[in-house]
């Protein structure tokens, strides 16, 4: 008795399993409508708030088969980024590949690391599980997100350089429309010649933009020894003001002092640019509580 319950079951778990079968494997000549959705991207520009970490932007692309018995398995999207600002003739292309056999896909890849922001084209081609293939292309462009200026403070470090950073763009990489900032030099580091990269990468903008600053304060602090050497065996230290303001002025490329004709004492030089007086003016106001508009 009990093996005749035994053949009986297992007859019917193998007409289950059949029945099962015709409800996943399409027959030969089933098709069926794919449709994708660029979820956060449908709205054009797209603000990519991921610039705020200095990540690349990431689109998300959903694609979704009606009928599960023909599935994706293989999706391929190429992102073709343009960003011709300012004379500027930057393009890159990533290209992302997804396989496997499911009915609804979901991905999450960047479009670039190099040039993260522009007009982008987004090319895509699908292959399902009864080898029915086809094509989706968008255009949308990509704006970029600020910062919060502490953020961006705190990566720069020392007060000092801040305020020669703020100086020339308020600390802000990029404008009311989400474009690269264009002032003294463009980005939060008002760099001259950025990389592609700089140019919508407010991490890698800002570091450029201060790696001069340490040499800069280093050759300040050193230049009364070179000028002992050079002549003039009598000429004090800088005190850590002058250090400051000749480093300062050696951004503009001036020098702030040179030697007294007796050669014992530092003369501020005439007619200079007021840069180094200014950055330590408005370092004066900020630790006593009063920054300036937009700090």
């Amino acid at each position: 008795m009990p093996s005749m319950i035994l053949r009986v079951l297992s007859v019917f778990l193998m007409m289950s399993g059949a029945a099962q079968a015709q409800t996943t494997e399409a027959e030969p000549d089933e098709t069926t409508t794919v449709s994708f959705n660029l979820e956060n991207s449908i709205q054009s520009p797209k603000i990519c708030s991921s610039f705020i970490q200095g990540a690349p932007c990431k689109i998300e692309v959903k694609a979704d088969s009606d009928n599960c018995r023909v599935r994706f398995s293989q999706i391929n999207i190429t992102f073709t980024v343009t960003y011709t600002g300012f004379g500027r003739n930057d393009r890159a292309s990533r290209a992302h590949q997804w396989n496997g056999d499911s009915c609804n896909v979901t991905t999450n890849w960047p479009i670039s690391h190099e040039v993260r922001g522009g007009e982008v084209r987004i090319d895509l081609s699908y292959r399902m599980t009864n080898g029915q293939s086809g094509t989706y292309n968008k255009n949308l462009s990509v704006r970029g997100a600020n910062p919060a200026k502490d953020a961006i403070r705190g990566r720069i470090g020392l007060l000092t350089h801040s305020i020669i950073l703020f100086q020339r763009n308020a600390l802000e990489q990029f404008d009311g429309s989400g474009l690269p900032k264009r002032g003294t030099g463009f980005g939060a580091g008002g760099l001259e010649n950025p990389s592609a990269a700089q140019l919508w990468n407010w991490m890698s903008n800002v570091d450029a933009a201060r790696a001069p600053f340490a040499q800069a304060f280093a050759d300040a602090r050193a230049l009364p020894s070179w000028m002992r050497r050079g002549g003039f065996p009598k000429l004090p230290d800088f005190t850590e003001d002058q250090a400051k303001r000749q480093g300062l002025q050696s951004l503009v490329g001036e020098s702030y002092y040179k030697p007294h004709q007796n050669g014992t004492v530092w003369r501020e030089i005439r007619g200079r640019k007021p840069f180094a007086d200014k950055i330590v003016k408005i370092e004066a106001a900020i630790n006593a509580g009063k920054p300036p508009a937009g700090w």
